[in-house]
């Protein structure tokens, strides 16, 4: 309003609002704050030992069609290396290959005397990796990727000249890795594949097959940078 060259005015205002309010985790509330934010960037390089567990459906003759499964459980060694990065101060991510050594054979189910048909030997994998911190030297992590695994028929079932082959896969697993001194780790890894792919021998139209699935259950060093 206008009084005697006054000016007054009486707003009216209202506001409403609608908010998000962000309540801290209670599991990260009770985990120490990870400090040394970066520490997990870097480089790696390990060994590893455990042990690899194969199971294969396997078929045998046009008449006995699939007598597996035949499974086989047996100690591995390897290597492994890989690159990590922290950010968020918790979460680590990463890429890693791993190659181990071992030696299976698979029988014919129910024959007798068991008669050794197929044997793996090597398996590499490369891995895509991520992983939560839970304190400073301690991670939690899952991965996924791709594994080989090295097959060969046994005499005398082998194809004239046939040589191995390898037996591809989806692979997922995880893991834990901690701190033991500066620039080491230790870890415990679980990897499993299902279904690496068939290799059929003896006869062109497949007399004799394998399909193995592998879990891998290994403990491993590491140095890093």
């Amino acid at each position: 309003s206008v009084s005697n060259g006054d000016v007054s005015f009486q707003p009216d205002h209202l506001t409403a609002r609608i908010g998000l309010a962000l309540r801290p985790s209670p599991v990260l509330e009770r985990t120490p704050v990870v400090r040394n934010s970066g520490q997990w960037t870097g480089p790696y390089l390990g060994m590893m030992a455990g042990g690899i567990a194969t199971s294969t459906v396997n078929g045998y003759g046009p008449v006995i069609g699939d007598s597996g499964p035949v499974s086989s459980l047996d100690p591995a060694v390897g290597v492994f290396g890989g690159l990590n990065v922290q950010f968020l101060d918790r979460i680590v991510v990463g890429a890693e290959m791993d190659a181990s050594r071992f030696v299976t054979r698979w029988t014919i189910s129910g024959a007798n005397p068991e008669t050794p048909f197929a044997s793996a030997d090597v398996n590499y994998g490369a891995f895509g990796r991520v992983g939560i911190l839970v304190s400073d030297e301690t991670l939690f992590y899952a991965k996924a990727g791709e594994t080989l695994l090295r097959t060969k028929p046994a005499e005398p079932y082998a194809l004239p000249d046939q040589k191995a082959v390898h037996l591809r896969a989806l692979a997922f697993g995880g893991g834990l890795e901690t701190n033991l001194a500066s620039h080491l780790r230790a870890r415990v890894d679980a990897t499993y594949s299902k279904k690496q792919g068939t290799m059929y021998f003896e006869e062109p139209g497949g007399t004799v097959f394998v399909r193995p699935d592998m879990l891998q259950v290994r403990f491993g060093l590491a140095a890093f940078y």
